[in-house]
């Protein structure tokens, strides 16, 4: 079967299946071709829609921010350039007895 593409609305998370994605400070459109966690967050690899395997892939968070670019290869090359993010965590809505919050997560906010 073969895979649906939904083009990208922006303001709206990138999913596995998000296509007509535009990149800040990229020209033209992108496609995913692959996601992978990244110390808890979710990154895809993207593909320029016009010149496909022939350009530089790139690799953003959901939200389309760039973490690695000029990706030639997959995920495992790339990945270790992704560090300029701290780790925040996601408390739960529920106040526990004592008055404390449990972690549930953590998300990633990315730093300059």
């Amino acid at each position: 079967m073969a895979k649906k593409y939904v083009n990208h609305v922006k303001g709206q998370p990138i999913t596995r299946n998000t296509d007509n994605i535009r990149v800040e400070g990229r020209i033209g459109t992108w496609y995913v071709i692959d996601e992978t966690y990244h110390r808890g967050c979710k990154i895809f690899l993207l593909e320029h829609e016009i010149y496909g395997d022939e350009a530089a892939c790139i690799a953003v968070d959901k939200n389309g921010k760039v973490v690695c670019e000029d990706i030639y290869d997959d995920f495992p090359d790339c990945l270790d350039c992704a560090e300029n993010h701290i780790e925040v965590p996601i408390f739960s809505e529920e106040m526990n007895e004592d008055g404390s919050y449990d972690i549930i997560g953590y998300r990633k906010e990315y730093t300059d």
